[in-house]
């Protein structure tokens, strides 16, 4: 999805002064896109046949609730225009707070505006400002019976009331009456680390019975190396799951009306129900992974009270609630309500790959490198990044210590990798590495220094020594778990979840002098 495609209403108007400039037509479809379903698919790609430009206008969240009241909307605007922005027919997303698009309409003046068919051309309510801007009306897609509350209760069918937390004690189902659990989290490389301790609790508990896990397929490698088959006895190389199940619901949701994509979908449902799983237990959260704990036919799906996406919580028959505070502990809570007791937390499993492991060895080989620390620049998002020519004058400092610097770096983040090696004046390497050789890499670091990442989770997990930088995000909930570990972070930085591009404040206060002091008392530790 181009990141451009979201823009705000002075944006919009730019980019639509541009795009006549061009000679394009505009073409404007609003609504509250609450739950995407083919409905509005449908819509949208005829009402891009019309031509032009299409603009996608999405009710906030306030007009959202104010129309169809408490409990609405199911997902926020910022999460329901990424997936609008997703779909190729769509060129460009506004979110506008504003009963209907009456504002709007002046703003951009579309050539025609878009409606669905439980409109007629008279009754649109912003028929008469379209016209009066030189525009027409036109009634696009399949008829309207496609509705989101009835496509929730018939995929999700009966269930618990919502209001009752159901406790860690209550129905218990006893271990010698189920043989087969699924695991969902399929997402992102941090919080698949953050679930293998609870997995790994329940595969001690219950040594019998045969786990599944679903997974999106770029993070396949942590939980299954490629040296292995994602079925079949368990080994070193996939030490936690019997069986693998991957998915792309990125990538469908960028082609959801292409035949082959629903292909691939009843494929991976298909295979889902295979082994026909009698429990499932959603760490994730999210109304994707509900669905799919609940396509996978388990009788039994638990999840928390309160999941990030709140409609997620309608496809589970248990419900807890996380009163926990690391994210680590809250997951354990939902395999400790699935055994009916608390148990021990165990460290984390991450498969082991020999190839990748003499990879590393090699590398460290050729290279004389006797100890080195792997540093990473890059983050999910800007605010979490602290500066990568920082990360320079850590390796440059570093470097007196007789411990080399590894610049790691993913898809995306070479220009970070570049500056931090620039910056090092040649005492830092950059390495560009697959899932796998990142798992070797780890193993063998004496250090680890980064902010709020998967890289950093993964080091944790592997019990490494960490330096975590910390923005807005709290490092109580999602800090370095289980390993040894200075969490650096000011109190300029707010806790905050937003995805924000710019720089945090409290984040960019932290000082090369401070990172150095903190890596050289973990060193001094483990020496």
């Amino acid at each position: 999805m181009s990141p451009n495609k979201i823009l705000s209403r002075q944006e919009l108007r730019q980019q639509v002064a541009n795009w006549r400039e061009r000679g394009d037509s505009v073409t404007l479809a609003n609504g509250c896109f609450d739950l995407l379903h083919v409905g509005h698919v449908r819509y949208l790609h005829a009402a891009k046949e019309l031509g032009g430009k299409l603009i996608v206008a999405i009710n906030s969240d306030e007009s959202v609730r104010a129309m169809k009241g408490e409990g609405r909307p199911l997902m926020p605007a910022a999460e329901r225009a990424e997936i609008l922005a997703s779909l190729a027919d769509v060129d460009a997303v506004v979110i506008f707070p504003e009963p209907d698009v009456r504002a709007l309409v002046r703003e951009i003046r579309p050539d025609v505006q878009a409606k669905g068919t439980d409109y007629t051309a008279e009754n649109v309510p912003e028929r008469d400002v379209v016209l009066e801007c030189g525009g027409r009306v036109e009634i696009v897609g399949d008829p309207k019976d496609h509705s989101a509350t009835d496509i929730i209760r018939s995929r999700m069918g009966t269930r618990r009331s919502w209001t009752t937390p159901i406790s860690p004690s209550t129905e218990v189902p006893e271990p010698s009456k189920f043989d087969r659990l699924l695991v969902v989290r399929t997402s992102a490389m941090g919080d698949i680390i953050h679930a293998l301790p609870a997995v790994a609790a329940l595969r001690e508990s219950l040594p019998q019975i045969s786990i599944g896990w679903v997974v999106e397929e770029r993070w396949v490698e942590l939980l299954c190396s490629p040296s292995s088959s994602l079925t079949g006895p368990r080994s070193v190389a996939r030490p936690l799951a019997d069986r693998i199940h991957t998915v792309n619901t990125k990538g469908w949701r960028r082609t959801l009306i292409a035949p082959d994509t629903w292909r691939q979908i009843s494929g991976s449902v298909r295979d889902l129900r295979i082994p026909r799983y009698q429990i499932a237990i959603d760490f994730q959260g999210a109304l994707r992974s509900a669905l799919i704990a609940r396509l996978s036919g388990a009788k039994r799906i638990y999840g928390f009270a309160n999941p990030r996406e709140s409609v997620a919580r309608v496809a589970y028959t248990e419900r807890i609630t996380a009163n926990r505070t690391h994210v680590v502990e809250q997951n354990l809570l939902l395999s400790e309500a699935l055994l009916g007791k608390r148990v021990g937390l165990p460290a984390a499993l991450l498969p082991r790959d020999e190839a990748a492991q003499q990879e590393c060895d090699r590398y460290i080989i050729e290279h004389r490198i006797e100890e080195f620390a792997l540093l990473n620049p890059g983050a999910g998002w800007g605010a979490k990044q602290w500066p990568a020519e920082r990360y320079g004058e850590v390796a440059k400092q570093l470097s007196g210590l007789n411990l080399r610097c590894l610049i790691n770096y993913g898809p995306g983040e070479q220009t970070l990798a570049e500056a931090a090696v620039t910056s090092s004046k040649g005492h830092a390497k950059a390495i560009q590495l697959s899932l796998t050789q990142l798992i070797a890499f780890t193993r063998r670091a004496a250090l680890f220094i980064g902010g709020d990442t998967g890289p950093m989770h993964l080091a944790a997990a592997l019990k490494v020594p960490v330096v975590a930088l910390f923005g807005p995000t709290d490092p109580a909930r999602n800090g370095p778990f289980g390993t040894t570990s200075i969490v650096l972070r000011n109190q300029l930085s707010p806790t905050s979840h937003k995805r924000r591009t710019q720089p945090d404040p409290g984040l960019s206060a932290i000082t090369e002098e401070e990172v150095i002091a903190a890596a050289q008392q973990l060193l001094e530790r483990h020496l």
